[in-house]
């Protein structure tokens, strides 16, 4: 994605300290140009992803009323889902569910950098329009010759 833009995230996560953690990496992977909301909760969740669309999501599994694919059930959707978790036993669900990334805390800030660049290659409509360019004028010049 480009860090030009505006990115969108949401983060359903229980734990502050998590959040944080999340909340400073994303700044400074974006260069500030986030927006980030926040869920502690399926109920918050629920109702911010009912009013909103995001480009990403960072879940949690395990949050305060249940588990944060409640959440997917009940709004399903189409936005990739980078999990961060303590829990391993979840990850064939997490695939099932628009998972692009599933990280066992503590994670490292280079797995998180990892989601993200893996999140981008993905999604970065952008970019592939560029190598389609870039891939017709090669054509052209291979033709030319």
């Amino acid at each position: 994605m480009s860090k030009n833009k505006v990115m969108k995230f949401i983060v359903i996560e229980d734990e502050v300290p998590a959040k944080e953690k999340l909340f400073s990496f994303i700044q400074s992977y974006y260069n500030n140009m986030v927006e980030i909301s926040w869920a502690r909760s399926n109920k918050q969740a629920i109702e911010i992803l009912s009013k909103r669309s995001f480009d990403l999501i960072f879940a949690d599994i395990k949050i305060l009323d249940g588990l944060s694919f409640d959440t997917f059930e009940t709004i399903p959707t189409s936005t990739p889902i980078i999990f961060c978790t303590a829990y391993d036993e979840f990850l064939l669900k997490a695939f099932e569910s628009n998972g692009i990334a599933y990280l066992i805390k503590p994670y490292s800030l280079q797995s998180l950098e990892n989601a993200l660049k893996k999140f981008e290659l993905l999604f970065d409509k952008k970019d592939k329009e560029i190598n389609y360019a870039t891939l017709d004028r090669l054509k052209k010049l291979i033709q030319s010759e």
